[in-house]
């Protein structure tokens, strides 16, 4: 393989385009987390809209079969990510404990 020699001009123009890409690969890498939190923040706020309605149906007792299909669809889907928290929250206590 043979070298090639770079002036110092030819290394700084390298070594700028270098940095630009990092700081690019940065920002996607920023708007990609950015983005992902906002749709978790929405996905949210949707369930805190809904669970609203559906207490206010409860209260004017208008509540229908669906509401309660959607309710169990709710709970079924939010299973796994309720075990994940409180299986780490014990690992936590135990880790506690044993210091």
């Amino acid at each position: 393989m043979a070298s090639v020699a770079l002036d110092a001009d030819q290394a700084r123009k390298i070594f700028r385009l270098y940095r630009g890409a990092k700081a690019a690969e940065s920002g996607v890498r920023g708007y990609r987390k950015a983005r992902d939190m906002l749709e978790k923040h929405a996905a949210q706020t949707d369930v805190l809209i809904d669970g609203e309605a559906f207490t206010r149906r409860v209260r004017e007792r208008r509540v229908d079969p669906q509401d309660i299909r959607d309710i169990g669809r709710g709970i079924v889907n939010s299973a796994p990510s309720v075990y994940r928290f409180v299986a780490r929250h014990i690992q936590k206590t135990r880790e506690g404990k044993d210091v």
